[in-house]
This record gives structure tokens, C-alpha cells and sequence, in this order.
């Protein structure tokens, strides 16, 4: 059976892949590219082959989470970013669709630290369901479902 691609609507319908997996998130310096960054997360026993990609230079910070919460930092810290327009990816990469162009930023270093940190903070305090009605744009098409989710947590 294909595994559910990690989304909002497997949060609600309660099928996201191994939520309590040991993972972090992460955000990376571009060797090829000094003023992006990319903001990801993975599963512990994945990073050494995630962090082998060849377009990575260093990993800035790698704060370990369940990989539900790490995704979910990520998911946060990609749509601030985004409304502030710190979105950007070289044509090449873009040209060639390698995996992860959506998430690479320009957004200073200390900033995209603070973010995700910040968020993973509020993950923890707040809990999964107030930390997404809180902080996460749910678009228009979850509507019924996220609703059904919300109800019953």
C-alpha cells in the first residue's frame, strides 16, 4: 500500500504516517546558492541520506521533535516566510523540479531559528489542534473536514 503524503488532510482524517516518529526539522545553508535557505524535516534514521543531497552546504540547526510536530514547525515556518515574500528558488532548481524548491527561503538565518524553534515551543504548550487553528492557514477545501477533526479533538 502507498503511504498518505504528509498534509492537513491527514492530520484530520488521523492517517499521517508515524506522527510519534523520532524526526527533526531542519533548516540548511544551499552550497550552490549562499543566499537561500531551506527549511525541511525528517525522520531520524533518514537524515544522513536527506542531508547528503548535493545542492545542501551546512545544516544550521536541527532541533529533534515527533514527526508530526516537525512537520508541523516546518508547515508554519514555510507559510510565515512565504507572506513576508522570503520565498525564492534559482531557475535551475526550479527548471529541474528538485525535491524541495517550494521550501527554500531567503530569510536571514537568526530569523528562520527563532521561527521554527518558536514554533515547535507553541506545538509543545498548546497541543496539535490549538497550535493549527492558531497558527496554520487551513484552506477553504479542508472546510468540512477540518471541522469534523476540531469536533472530536
Amino acid at each position: 500500500m502507498d503511504r498518505v503524503p504528509d498534509s492537513l488532510a491527514a492530520i484530520f482524517r488521523g492517517d499521517f504516517h508515524k506522527p510519534a516518529a523520532p524526526s527533526c526539522a531542519y533548516i540548511a545553508r544551499m552550497k550552490n546558492y549562499p543566499k537561500a535557505r531551506k527549511v525541511g524535516m525528517c525522520q531520524l534514521p533518514f537524515r544522513e541520506w536527506r542531508w547528503g543531497d548535493l545542492e545542501y552546504g551546512s545544516i544550521v540547526i536541527k532541533p529533534r521533535a515527533p514527526r508530526l510536530h516537525a512537520w508541523l514547525a516546518e508547515q508554519r515556518v514555510l507559510q510565515k516566510t512565504q507572506e513576508r515574500g522570503q520565498r525564492w528558488c534559482p531557475p535551475r532548481l526550479l527548471a529541474e523540479k528538485w525535491p524541495g524548491y517550494t521550501e527554500l527561503r531567503v530569510t536571514p538565518v537568526d530569523d528562520l531559528k527563532r521561527y521554527l524553534n518558536g514554533a515547535l515551543h507553541c506545538i509543545e504548550e498548546m497541543g496539535v489542534p490549538r497550535f493549527i487553528e492558531r497558527f496554520i492557514d487551513v484552506p477553504e477545501r479542508y472546510g468540512a473536514l477540518y471541522e469534523a477533526w476540531r469536533s472530536d479533538t
